[in-house]
Formats: structure tokens, C-alpha cells, sequence
């Protein structure tokens, strides 16, 4: 069964559209109840990353928008 995935785009302060998004982001619950998270890059796909935690503490600057499956194959598309 695949996990339940939540997407989130990592933008910069004034930013407010997935097209300005640094990075798009999925997060999950593992079976075990630990949070999981991928960043997808262009050249090798979805990886295992800190981004969306880093970003949520404050260690990376920007903030996290809430966006759609769709909105991440746009963004897909973009970085093509």
C-alpha cells in the first residue's frame, strides 16, 4: 500500500507561487509512525532529504506551502 503523501513547496520569504519553489518536497508516516520526507530533484528523482524538517526548525530560511500532486508534476515539468 502506498503511504499517504503531503506535498509542500520550500519557497523563499515573498514568494508566494510553486513556479518561485526552491524545492517541492513529499512527506509521509511510516508504518512504524515515523515521519518521512523526499525532495524531488531533476536529475535523479525522489531522495531522502531533511529539507521540510530543516525548514520547519528554522535551520533553513523560507517558509512551506502546501500544494497539490498537481502542482508538483508542474513544477516537474519546469525543471526540465
Amino acid at each position: 500500500m502506498d503511504p499517504e503523501y503531503r506535498y509542500w513547496a520550500w519557497l523563499a520569504e515573498g514568494k508566494s507561487s510553486v513556479d518561485d519553489a526552491r524545492e517541492v518536497i513529499r512527506t509521509w508516516t511510516s508504518p512504524e509512525g515515523l515521519d518521512q520526507e523526499e525532495s524531488y530533484l531533476p536529475d535523479s528523482g525522489w531522495k531522502t532529504t531533511w529539507t521540510y524538517q530543516d525548514v520547519r526548525d528554522q535551520h533553513k530560511r523560507g517558509y512551506l506551502l502546501p500544494i497539490t500532486e498537481d502542482d508538483v508534476e508542474r513544477f516537474k515539468q519546469q525543471q526540465r
